[in-house]
């Protein structure tokens, strides 16, 4: 079986991104730790960095093979908390799987 060089077999046969996928957020600065809390209170699905503090831009990592959770995720954390999903050249959509060379 050959595996992508972005990949790797677990003992169990499921095969895991040796890389993280990442999106950017920026939300009102004063609900950045309701944002912490909704994403940490999902199992731990992402984590965040802050990049801008006073722009409260974070930098959402996270598992490629997640990402379908994770969008269900931030869809349903959008009715508690406002934010906005901001996209660089180089994403694509939150489910989509980057191309590594």
């Amino acid at each position: 079986m050959t595996h992508s060089r972005n990949t790797r077999r677990l003992p169990h046969g499921r095969v895991r991104p040796t890389w993280s996928e990442r999106l950017y957020v920026e939300i009102a600065p004063e609900r950045m730790a309701l944002f912490r809390f909704l994403l940490e209170a999902r199992g731990h699905l992402a984590y965040f960095t802050v990049l801008d503090r006073r722009r409260a831009l974070v930098r959402v990592v996270f598992s490629p093979d997640m990402a379908a959770e994770l969008e269900q995720g931030l869809t349903e954390m959008a009715e508690s908390v406002p934010f906005s999903i901001i996209r660089t050249p180089h994403d694509g959509p939150v489910t989509s799987t980057p191309k590594r060379p």
